[in-house]
């Protein structure tokens, strides 16, 4: 069930930021509003997610197939290296706490050397022929 919620004499900069973060989570911001209060509440924004539950099981295919690439990956460097807004966003991913986009995804799937396709949509095989490469570095 949802229900509808009006907030006035929001400042300016809390505004911003938050068009900020919906750009860097790829959503608008009016889904980026409802993520962050739901992460608030302890809520789920999404409480049937299908797509997350049918990425979450490739994900843990992909940690057991490398679990050294994967504890990289979910590093707060890792996380950093794919443009994530905060260190534990990547963990969750993989806990299945949070979805990845599909920009997200595509990243994920050339550092693990799998199909991209696959890793989205579950299609073909989920061999690649992309190296595993993370650029961390500050340049």
């Amino acid at each position: 069930m949802s229900g509808r919620l009006t907030i006035r004499n929001v400042k300016i900069e809390i505004i911003d930021a938050l068009k900020e973060r919906a750009t860097l989570n790829e959503r608008s911001t009016e889904a980026e509003a409802r993520y962050a209060l739901a992460m608030w509440t302890g809520i789920s924004a999404y409480p049937d997610s299908t797509t997350r539950h049918n990425i979450n099981p490739r994900l843990t295919l992909l940690k057991k197939m490398n679990p050294i690439l994967a504890e990289e990956i979910m590093s707060s460097q890792g996380a950093e290296a794919l443009g994530c807004p905060k260190g534990s966003t990547v963990a969750n991913w993989f806990a299945g706490k949070e979805e990845p986009t599909f920009k997200q995804l595509d990243q994920l799937a050339a550092y693990f050397s799998v199909d991209p396709n696959w890793l989205k949509h579950g299609d073909e095989s989920h061999i690649s022929n992309t190296s595993n490469t993370l650029n961390t570095s500050n340049n």
